[in-house]
Protein backbone atom coordinates (compact mmCIF):
# COMPACT_ATOMS: atom_id res chain seq x y z
CA UNK A 1 0.00 0.00 0.00
CA UNK A 2 2.93 2.41 0.80
CA UNK A 3 5.14 1.48 -2.41
CA UNK A 4 1.41 2.03 -4.21
CA UNK A 5 1.19 5.83 -2.76
CA UNK A 6 4.76 6.72 -3.15
CA UNK A 7 3.90 5.70 -7.11
CA UNK A 8 1.17 7.89 -6.91
CA UNK A 9 3.05 10.77 -5.85
CA UNK A 10 5.48 10.27 -8.57
CA UNK A 11 3.53 10.13 -11.47
CA UNK A 12 1.49 13.12 -9.64
CA UNK A 13 5.13 14.80 -10.08
CA UNK A 14 5.51 13.78 -13.06
CA UNK A 15 2.15 15.17 -14.67
CA UNK A 16 2.88 18.14 -13.11
CA UNK A 17 6.31 19.00 -14.25
CA UNK A 18 5.09 17.68 -17.97
CA UNK A 19 2.45 20.47 -17.81
CA UNK A 20 4.00 23.35 -16.25
CA UNK A 21 7.80 22.74 -17.73
CA UNK A 22 6.84 21.30 -21.90
CA UNK A 23 5.80 23.87 -24.28
CA UNK A 24 2.55 22.10 -23.89
CA UNK A 25 2.23 22.26 -20.73
CA UNK A 26 2.97 26.05 -20.78
CA UNK A 27 0.04 26.85 -23.87
CA UNK A 28 -2.34 25.25 -21.70
CA UNK A 29 -1.13 27.11 -18.73
CA UNK A 30 -1.59 30.54 -20.60
CA UNK A 31 -5.71 30.48 -20.77
CA UNK A 32 -5.84 29.86 -16.82
CA UNK A 33 -3.01 32.57 -15.87
CA UNK A 34 -5.29 35.20 -18.37
CA UNK A 35 -7.97 34.23 -16.60
CA UNK A 36 -6.66 34.58 -13.25
CA UNK A 37 -5.39 37.81 -13.58
CA UNK A 38 -8.30 39.29 -15.31
CA UNK A 39 -10.25 38.23 -12.23
CA UNK A 40 -7.93 40.51 -10.60
CA UNK A 41 -8.36 43.77 -12.68
CA UNK A 42 -11.99 43.84 -12.73
CA UNK A 43 -14.26 44.82 -15.91
CA UNK A 44 -12.94 46.80 -18.70
CA UNK A 45 -9.04 45.50 -18.76
CA UNK A 46 -7.75 42.89 -20.42
CA UNK A 47 -4.36 41.24 -20.04
CA UNK A 48 -3.48 38.60 -22.73
CA UNK A 49 -0.37 36.48 -22.19
CA UNK A 50 1.95 36.41 -25.34
CA UNK A 51 4.36 34.21 -23.63
CA UNK A 52 5.27 32.08 -21.16
CA UNK A 53 7.86 29.79 -21.23
CA UNK A 54 8.61 28.02 -17.61
CA UNK A 55 11.42 25.10 -16.77
CA UNK A 56 12.58 23.91 -13.48
CA UNK A 57 13.82 26.90 -12.32
CA UNK A 58 13.80 29.14 -15.16
CA UNK A 59 10.60 31.72 -16.23
CA UNK A 60 10.18 33.93 -18.72
CA UNK A 61 6.76 35.55 -19.60
CA UNK A 62 5.17 38.72 -21.46
CA UNK A 63 1.99 39.82 -20.92
CA UNK A 64 -0.04 42.74 -23.08
CA UNK A 65 -2.27 44.95 -20.95
CA UNK A 66 -5.35 46.67 -22.96
CA UNK A 67 -3.49 45.53 -26.34
CA UNK A 68 -1.48 48.81 -26.13
CA UNK A 69 1.00 47.90 -23.02
CA UNK A 70 3.82 45.68 -22.98
CA UNK A 71 5.24 43.56 -19.24
CA UNK A 72 8.11 41.54 -19.62
CA UNK A 73 9.62 39.58 -16.96
CA UNK A 74 12.49 37.28 -16.88
CA UNK A 75 14.32 35.05 -14.05
CA UNK A 76 14.86 32.33 -11.23
CA UNK A 77 12.49 31.01 -9.07
CA UNK A 78 11.77 27.94 -6.61
CA UNK A 79 8.31 26.46 -5.57
CA UNK A 80 9.90 24.63 -3.05
CA UNK A 81 10.95 27.80 -1.27
CA UNK A 82 8.68 29.83 -3.05
CA UNK A 83 10.77 32.56 -3.88
CA UNK A 84 11.75 34.24 -6.89
CA UNK A 85 14.36 36.60 -8.66
CA UNK A 86 13.47 38.48 -11.31
CA UNK A 87 14.41 41.16 -14.11
CA UNK A 88 11.72 43.14 -15.63
CA UNK A 89 10.28 45.90 -17.73
CA UNK A 90 7.39 47.78 -18.18
CA UNK A 91 5.93 50.00 -21.21
CA UNK A 92 2.73 51.51 -20.41
CA UNK A 93 1.03 52.91 -23.49
CA UNK A 94 -2.53 54.30 -23.53
CA UNK A 95 -3.43 53.26 -20.13
CA UNK A 96 -5.94 53.73 -18.48
CA UNK A 97 -6.77 53.13 -14.59
CA UNK A 98 -9.00 55.35 -12.51
CA UNK A 99 -8.74 58.84 -13.07
CA UNK A 100 -5.35 57.98 -14.87
CA UNK A 101 -4.59 58.25 -18.36
CA UNK A 102 -1.40 57.65 -19.62
CA UNK A 103 -1.15 58.44 -23.44
CA UNK A 104 2.61 58.19 -23.63
CA UNK A 105 4.78 55.82 -23.32
CA UNK A 106 6.26 55.23 -20.28
CA UNK A 107 9.63 52.68 -19.54
CA UNK A 108 10.74 51.39 -16.58
CA UNK A 109 13.28 48.61 -16.13
CA UNK A 110 14.05 46.95 -12.56
CA UNK A 111 14.57 44.17 -10.21
CA UNK A 112 12.65 42.00 -7.66
CA UNK A 113 13.89 39.60 -5.49
CA UNK A 114 11.60 38.05 -2.22
CA UNK A 115 9.60 35.11 -1.74
CA UNK A 116 5.61 34.61 -1.79
CA UNK A 117 3.61 32.01 0.93
CA UNK A 118 1.11 30.89 -0.97
CA UNK A 119 -1.08 29.59 2.23
CA UNK A 120 -0.45 32.82 4.43
CA UNK A 121 -0.60 35.46 1.14
CA UNK A 122 2.63 37.50 2.70
CA UNK A 123 5.20 38.63 -0.26
CA UNK A 124 8.36 40.16 1.32
CA UNK A 125 10.16 41.80 -1.46
CA UNK A 126 13.49 43.59 -2.47
CA UNK A 127 12.88 45.98 -5.84
CA UNK A 128 14.67 48.62 -7.50
CA UNK A 129 12.71 50.61 -10.59
CA UNK A 130 14.25 52.96 -12.91
CA UNK A 131 12.37 55.40 -14.45
CA UNK A 132 14.24 56.85 -17.60
CA UNK A 133 11.44 59.71 -18.65
CA UNK A 134 9.63 61.27 -15.35
CA UNK A 135 7.96 64.07 -17.96
CA UNK A 136 5.70 60.84 -18.95
CA UNK A 137 4.08 60.19 -15.71
CA UNK A 138 2.99 63.78 -15.73
CA UNK A 139 -1.16 62.16 -15.43
CA UNK A 140 0.36 61.12 -11.91
CA UNK A 141 2.16 63.67 -10.60
CA UNK A 142 0.08 66.28 -11.96
CA UNK A 143 3.88 68.07 -12.75
CA UNK A 144 5.42 67.65 -15.70
CA UNK A 145 8.94 66.83 -14.13
CA UNK A 146 12.16 66.63 -15.70
CA UNK A 147 15.22 64.14 -15.57
CA UNK A 148 15.36 60.36 -14.66
CA UNK A 149 14.70 58.55 -11.59
CA UNK A 150 16.25 55.47 -9.61
CA UNK A 151 14.51 54.06 -6.95
CA UNK A 152 15.46 51.02 -4.31
CA UNK A 153 13.61 49.53 -1.35
CA UNK A 154 11.38 46.75 -0.05
CA UNK A 155 7.66 45.64 -0.40
CA UNK A 156 5.99 43.70 2.34
CA UNK A 157 2.84 42.36 2.37
CA UNK A 158 1.53 40.53 5.78
CA UNK A 159 -2.36 39.75 7.12
CA UNK A 160 -3.53 42.04 4.71
CA UNK A 161 -1.58 44.98 5.25
CA UNK A 162 1.08 46.23 2.12
CA UNK A 163 3.98 48.61 2.84
CA UNK A 164 6.18 50.06 0.59
CA UNK A 165 9.60 51.30 1.60
CA UNK A 166 12.43 53.48 -0.80
CA UNK A 167 15.23 55.28 -1.15
CA UNK A 168 16.53 57.32 -4.07
CA UNK A 169 20.01 59.34 -4.05
CA UNK A 170 18.83 61.02 -7.69
CA UNK A 171 18.87 64.41 -5.61
CA UNK A 172 22.40 64.26 -4.31
CA UNK A 173 21.46 63.50 -1.07
CA UNK A 174 19.11 60.99 0.50
CA UNK A 175 15.56 60.76 0.53
CA UNK A 176 13.57 57.86 2.12
CA UNK A 177 9.78 56.85 1.86
CA UNK A 178 7.43 54.62 2.90
CA UNK A 179 3.90 53.96 2.05
CA UNK A 180 0.95 52.22 4.21
CA UNK A 181 -2.36 52.56 4.76
CA UNK A 182 -2.63 55.45 2.10
CA UNK A 183 -0.13 57.37 4.19
CA UNK A 184 2.64 58.36 2.40
CA UNK A 185 5.85 59.63 4.86
CA UNK A 186 9.60 60.61 4.01
CA UNK A 187 12.96 62.16 5.24
CA UNK A 188 15.41 64.10 3.81
CA UNK A 189 18.93 64.59 4.60
CA UNK A 190 21.24 66.24 1.76
CA UNK A 191 18.57 66.70 -0.64
CA UNK A 192 19.65 69.61 -2.99
CA UNK A 193 17.63 72.27 -3.21
CA UNK A 194 18.55 73.13 -6.86
CA UNK A 195 17.71 69.30 -7.83
CA UNK A 196 14.47 69.61 -6.59
CA UNK A 197 14.10 72.68 -8.56
CA UNK A 198 15.10 71.39 -11.99
CA UNK A 199 12.93 68.18 -11.21
CA UNK A 200 10.17 70.57 -10.97
CA UNK A 201 10.90 72.80 -13.81
CA UNK A 202 11.10 75.58 -11.49
CA UNK A 203 13.59 78.42 -11.56
CA UNK A 204 16.01 77.76 -8.98
CA UNK A 205 16.22 81.18 -6.48
CA UNK A 206 19.09 79.67 -3.75
CA UNK A 207 21.49 76.78 -3.35
CA UNK A 208 20.85 74.74 -0.10
CA UNK A 209 20.48 71.55 0.93
CA UNK A 210 17.37 70.10 3.00
CA UNK A 211 17.09 68.14 6.21
CA UNK A 212 13.19 67.26 7.09
CA UNK A 213 10.49 65.35 7.00
CA UNK A 214 6.64 65.34 5.22
CA UNK A 215 3.76 63.36 4.97
CA UNK A 216 0.66 62.95 2.47
CA UNK A 217 -2.51 61.73 3.12
CA UNK A 218 -3.82 59.95 -0.24
CA UNK A 219 -6.99 59.70 0.71
CA UNK A 220 -7.59 63.33 2.01
CA UNK A 221 -4.68 64.02 -0.83
CA UNK A 222 -3.24 66.79 2.16
CA UNK A 223 0.29 66.93 3.70
CA UNK A 224 2.44 68.98 5.23
CA UNK A 225 6.45 69.49 5.07
CA UNK A 226 8.66 70.68 7.96
CA UNK A 227 12.15 71.12 7.18
CA UNK A 228 15.38 73.39 7.58
CA UNK A 229 18.45 74.52 5.35
CA UNK A 230 21.80 74.12 5.43
CA UNK A 231 23.89 76.42 3.59
CA UNK A 232 21.65 78.44 2.24
CA UNK A 233 22.52 80.94 -0.51
CA UNK A 234 20.34 82.85 -2.51
CA UNK A 235 21.29 82.69 -6.71
CA UNK A 236 20.97 86.14 -8.79
CA UNK A 237 16.83 86.41 -9.39
CA UNK A 238 14.70 89.62 -9.75
CA UNK A 239 14.42 89.70 -6.25
CA UNK A 240 17.95 90.36 -5.39
CA UNK A 241 18.05 92.85 -8.30
CA UNK A 242 15.23 95.01 -6.56
CA UNK A 243 17.09 94.67 -3.12
CA UNK A 244 20.04 95.63 -4.95
CA UNK A 245 18.75 98.63 -6.47
CA UNK A 246 17.21 99.57 -3.31
CA UNK A 247 19.78 98.91 -0.73
CA UNK A 248 22.56 98.47 -2.68
CA UNK A 249 23.35 95.10 -0.89
CA UNK A 250 23.88 92.07 -3.14
CA UNK A 251 22.39 89.36 -1.26
CA UNK A 252 23.50 86.67 -3.35
CA UNK A 253 27.07 87.31 -2.13
CA UNK A 254 25.47 86.30 1.63
CA UNK A 255 25.57 82.57 3.19
CA UNK A 256 22.20 81.88 5.43
CA UNK A 257 23.53 79.12 8.29
CA UNK A 258 19.84 79.89 9.52
CA UNK A 259 16.90 78.62 7.15
CA UNK A 260 13.53 77.13 7.51
CA UNK A 261 11.20 76.23 4.81
CA UNK A 262 7.34 74.82 6.05
CA UNK A 263 4.63 74.11 3.74
CA UNK A 264 0.91 72.45 3.75
CA UNK A 265 -0.36 70.61 0.91
CA UNK A 266 -4.28 70.67 -0.43
CA UNK A 267 -3.84 68.94 -3.72
CA UNK A 268 -2.27 70.86 -6.23
CA UNK A 269 -2.21 74.26 -3.83
CA UNK A 270 1.08 74.42 -1.58
CA UNK A 271 0.73 77.10 1.06
CA UNK A 272 4.47 77.95 2.79
CA UNK A 273 6.37 79.80 4.53
CA UNK A 274 10.35 80.70 3.92
CA UNK A 275 12.91 82.17 6.62
CA UNK A 276 16.59 82.63 6.21
CA UNK A 277 18.88 84.72 8.23
CA UNK A 278 22.49 85.31 9.50
CA UNK A 279 24.04 88.22 11.22
CA UNK A 280 22.87 91.10 9.18
CA UNK A 281 20.13 89.72 7.34
CA UNK A 282 16.86 88.47 7.32
CA UNK A 283 14.49 86.93 4.41
CA UNK A 284 11.15 86.27 5.18
CA UNK A 285 8.58 84.85 2.72
CA UNK A 286 4.79 84.61 4.15
CA UNK A 287 2.55 84.32 4.14
CA UNK A 288 3.26 82.14 0.37
CA UNK A 289 0.78 80.19 -1.54
CA UNK A 290 1.71 78.31 -4.76
CA UNK A 291 -1.05 76.64 -7.18
CA UNK A 292 1.00 73.81 -9.13
CA UNK A 293 -1.84 73.21 -11.38
CA UNK A 294 -1.60 77.22 -13.00
CA UNK A 295 2.32 77.57 -11.93
CA UNK A 296 1.08 80.54 -10.13
CA UNK A 297 2.54 81.88 -7.10
CA UNK A 298 1.13 84.87 -4.23
CA UNK A 299 3.48 85.78 -1.78
CA UNK A 300 4.44 88.40 0.96
CA UNK A 301 8.49 89.07 1.55
CA UNK A 302 10.72 91.06 3.98
CA UNK A 303 13.66 91.87 3.70
CA UNK A 304 15.54 93.19 6.78
CA UNK A 305 19.18 94.73 5.99
CA UNK A 306 20.79 96.20 9.02
CA UNK A 307 17.40 96.68 11.23
CA UNK A 308 16.10 98.46 8.19
CA UNK A 309 13.53 96.36 6.13
CA UNK A 310 11.67 96.48 2.52
CA UNK A 311 8.82 94.34 1.56
CA UNK A 312 6.62 94.17 -1.06
CA UNK A 313 4.91 91.27 -3.03
CA UNK A 314 5.72 88.09 -5.37
CA UNK A 315 2.74 87.73 -7.95
CA UNK A 316 2.45 85.60 -11.22
CA UNK A 317 3.64 82.84 -13.00
CA UNK A 318 6.06 81.08 -10.95
CA UNK A 319 8.84 81.35 -13.89
CA UNK A 320 8.96 85.60 -14.30
CA UNK A 321 7.20 86.83 -11.57
CA UNK A 322 6.04 90.24 -11.09
CA UNK A 323 7.89 91.78 -7.41
CA UNK A 324 6.83 94.93 -6.33
CA UNK A 325 8.26 97.13 -3.38
CA UNK A 326 5.73 98.26 -0.90
CA UNK A 327 6.05 101.67 -1.58
CA UNK A 328 4.54 102.72 1.40
CA UNK A 329 6.81 101.36 3.92
CA UNK A 330 10.27 101.66 1.19
CA UNK A 331 8.92 105.81 2.00
CA UNK A 332 8.42 105.52 5.65
CA UNK A 333 12.18 103.97 6.01
CA UNK A 334 13.79 106.31 3.41
CA UNK A 335 12.61 109.95 5.24
CA UNK A 336 13.25 107.82 8.95
CA UNK A 337 16.95 106.94 7.50
CA UNK A 338 17.20 110.63 6.08
CA UNK A 339 16.10 111.88 8.90
CA UNK A 340 18.87 110.19 10.81
CA UNK A 341 21.64 110.79 8.66
CA UNK A 342 21.29 114.13 8.96
CA UNK A 343 20.44 114.89 12.48
CA UNK A 344 23.03 117.30 13.11
CA UNK A 345 22.73 119.41 10.25
CA UNK A 346 19.16 119.91 10.95
CA UNK A 347 19.85 121.27 14.52
CA UNK A 348 21.77 123.59 13.08
CA UNK A 349 18.67 124.68 11.05
CA UNK A 350 16.81 124.76 15.06
CA UNK A 351 15.11 121.36 14.14
CA UNK A 352 15.62 119.64 16.99
CA UNK A 353 15.60 116.16 18.42
CA UNK A 354 11.86 117.05 19.24
CA UNK A 355 10.67 118.01 16.22
CA UNK A 356 12.56 115.50 14.07
CA UNK A 357 10.63 112.88 15.58
CA UNK A 358 7.60 115.26 15.34
CA UNK A 359 8.37 114.62 11.28
CA UNK A 360 8.98 110.97 11.61
CA UNK A 361 5.82 110.24 13.84
CA UNK A 362 4.18 112.27 10.79
CA UNK A 363 5.13 110.16 8.24
CA UNK A 364 4.72 107.17 10.07
CA UNK A 365 1.41 108.24 10.76
CA UNK A 366 0.40 108.76 6.86
CA UNK A 367 1.95 105.09 6.02
CA UNK A 368 -0.02 102.97 8.58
Amino acid sequence: MKKTFLLFLLFIVILISFLLFHDTGNAMSKPYLEKLINKQLGEGKEVVVKQLAVDLGKMRATLLYNQTSTIEVEGDYSLLMQSFDLDYRVALKDFKYKNIELTEQVDATGHAKGSYDVSTKELNMLYDVNISDLSKLQPITKQKLHGSMLVNGEVKKKEGLTTITGTTKELEGKLDFQLENKLFTMQMEGVSVEKIMQMLRYPSVFRAYLKGEGEYRLTEKKGELNSTLVEAQLLPNGLIELIKKVNGRDLSKEKFDESTLTATVEQSRIDFNFLAKNSNTLIRVSPARLETDKNYIDAQYTVEIEGKDVGGKIVGDIKEPHISVDSSRFIQNEVNNVIDKNSEKLKEFGIGEKEQKKVKDFFNSLFK
